[in-house]
């Protein structure tokens, strides 16, 4: 099944992506405002013109309520409530994933919807070390709350359906690991 095939073979550059040393506040618990915001910034930075990249696609057809699940606004929404008058867009990334297809996008789109499910734990993080919640400047790592394992499955049952209509499974699994190698070297370096 594609799911497991996703989880397996993406999982090394997924662990790598979370070694990034601009994500590893989250983990050691050693987590500022300071290196919240670039968090948020990079995220931003990455995941806007990513979003932007993948309207090319017909991505509801097979996601129908895949408008609802762009973030990049809600990163935005963040910044502004931690920045406020300081507020500017971050730099945007120019380094994205190959996505010159449907099964790329959902490729892509396995990484992106899969950053809702470690966001929960990040969420409880940012709850813990600064008091934030979605309210006031972690709305990006709230995900979609209480409906986020819901939202998780949905997107795995269009995974399957488009998996197995398209027999694209390796075009996905490429563009994931491509979506968290490239990710990873925007963190690292801001390319």
């Amino acid at each position: 099944m594609i799911t497991q095939e996703l989880r397996n073979k993406t999982e090394e550059n997924h662990l790598r992506l979370e070694q990034s040393p601009i994500l590893l506040p989250l983990s050691e618990g050693s987590l500022t405002r300071d290196n919240y915001i670039v968090i948020l910034q990079h995220f931003y930075g990455f995941f806007q013109p990513l979003e932007s990249a993948l309207q090319a696609f017909a991505i509801h057809t097979h996601l129908p309520d895949f408008a609802s699940r762009r973030k990049a606004s809600l990163l935005s929404i963040d910044l502004k409530a931690l920045l406020g008058s300081d507020y500017t867009t971050p730099t945007l990334s120019n380094s994205l994933p190959d996505i010159e297809n449907i099964s790329q996008a959902m490729g892509c789109l396995y990484v992106m919807e899969g950053s809702t499910l470690g966001g929960k734990m990040i969420y409880n993080r940012v709850q813990q070390h600064l008091g934030l919640d979605y309210t006031n400047g972690a709305s990006f790592f709230y995900g979609y709350g209480s409906e986020t394992g819901q939202k998780w499955k949905s997107f795995q049952q269009a995974l399957i359906s488009f998996s197995s209509t398209f027999h694209t499974d390796q075009d996905i699994i490429t563009a994931a690991n491509d979506t968290f190698t490239t990710f990873k070297k925007w963190l690292d370096t801001g390319q």
